[in-house]
């Protein structure tokens, strides 16, 4: 996924849920894998090895800390926090690619409030493991968000760096409000103070990749948030 100019809005949201779809192949959809207690090696090595994920993928997930069934019951359960907020509202809602585009798809389909989506570009990360303070703007909304309630939707918060600049960059466009959504919350990385409104998961101070978080552009799609094993960044430090 690159941008929305790309895809557009419908195209990103076909292929979050494709890209779900394309994993677990062999079960039998009415009957989900339970992978909440999943922890020990083990385990997670029985999860990966028929679940469709690539080998080279698979041998460099160290564990799965959130599941599917996790992440699917709280992504029902943020859906219905906002559209009680929000009721009787037309909601703005803007996902931040290319990380979010998975949660995006999955969050608006549990909202009971009208909504328009639309896509931002904010980049923060390189090919390295870190967000840092040098924060470029490669795709601004399509929509005018004058006047609307905006609903920032994102996977994972960790500085705060981009996020504080977002939220300053939509206030800036003179929206009624802007409400921020994430994930997952790594608490321990914060640097600026970022008020999220709709929370996830807090997320221990880990390299997370899966369900639309990546390292250099891959795991972005598995259907689980696992942890990477450290010798598979490491020399990048």
């Amino acid at each position: 996924v690159s941008t929305q100019s790309t895809w557009g809005v419908g195209g990103l949201l076909f292929l979050a849920l494709f890209c779900r779809a394309s994993y677990f192949p062999q079960r039998d959809i009415s009957r989900p894998i339970n992978m909440s207690r999943v922890r020990s090696p083990e385990e997670t090595q029985k999860i990966l090895n028929c679940g469709g994920v690539c080998p080279e993928w698979a041998n460099n997930i160290q564990t799965v800390l959130f599941s599917q069934e996790d992440i699917n019951a709280k992504v029902k359960e943020l859906a219905a926090d906002i559209s009680k907020k929000f009721a009787g509202k037309r909601l703005l809602c803007v996902g931040l690619l290319s990380g979010a585009f998975v949660f995006v798809a999955d969050l608006l389909r549990h909202l009971t409030v009208p909504y328009d989506v639309d896509f931002m570009v904010v980049s923060s990360y390189g090919k390295g493991t870190t967000s840092s303070a040098n924060i470029k703007l490669k795709k601004d909304l399509s929509i005018d968000p004058q006047d609307r309630d905006v609903l920032i939707i994102e996977d994972l918060i960790d500085t705060g760096h981009t996020l504080a600049w977002i939220k300053e960059h939509l206030k800036n466009k003179h929206c009624s409000s802007v409400s921020l959504c994430c994930l997952l919350d790594k608490k321990a990385r914060r640097t600026v103070d970022v008020a999220i409104d709709f929370c996830g998961f807090e997320c221990p101070d880990e390299f997370v990749i899966g369900y639309g978080m990546d390292f250099a552009d891959g795991y972005r799609c598995l259907p689980f948030v696992g942890v990477l094993k450290p010798e598979a960044y490491s020399h990048l430090h």
